[in-house]
């Protein structure tokens, strides 16, 4: 599997992984990479499909729930990718990046109290590394800055 991912024959990677499932089909290892596969050749609603598959087997799956946030923001389904990351924010995971989503999401919904509170809680996310954001209020332009120390 590795090999066919390293030389991006990703058609035959699915195609392994479509034989695996047919014997095994709740193995959700193989469906969310079956999952990720399909994002990386551009077919977005194959690898929601899958995604949603392994959600609905593992809800808390913090991976599956990333990569269909992420794929959802790519889709422009803000609302849909707000609830896949608000998900993993409330497992309290160490996904740094799920928080940042989330922050730039609610600051793109110009809801920013929402923004500053969910960066607040990546605060404990990144111990040490600051993190900042350009968020655009009208016209203004703003620099948040988390000083995570």
């Amino acid at each position: 599997m590795a090999l066919y991912l390293q030389e991006r024959t990703f058609d035959q990677a699915i195609a392994l992984l479509e034989d695996l499932l047919r014997g095994d089909p709740k193995n959700v290892e193989a469906r969310l990479l079956k999952g990720r596969i399909y994002a990386e050749m551009g077919k977005p609603q194959e690898a929601i499909g899958e995604l949603e598959q392994v959600i609905a087997e593992r809800p808390t799956d913090a991976a599956a729930l990333y990569f269909l946030g992420r794929l959802y923001d790519e889709q422009k389904q803000p609302d849909q990718a707000i609830v896949q990351f608000e998900k993993i924010v409330s497992l309290d995971v160490d996904i740094l990046e799920a928080y940042l989503q989330l922050g730039l999401l609610y600051a793109r919904e110009k809801r920013f109290d929402a923004a500053l509170t969910v960066l607040e809680k990546a605060k404990s996310k990144s111990p040490g590394k600051p993190i900042v954001f350009l968020i655009k209020r009208g016209e203004a332009t703003h620099f948040v800055a988390v000083d995570t120390e």
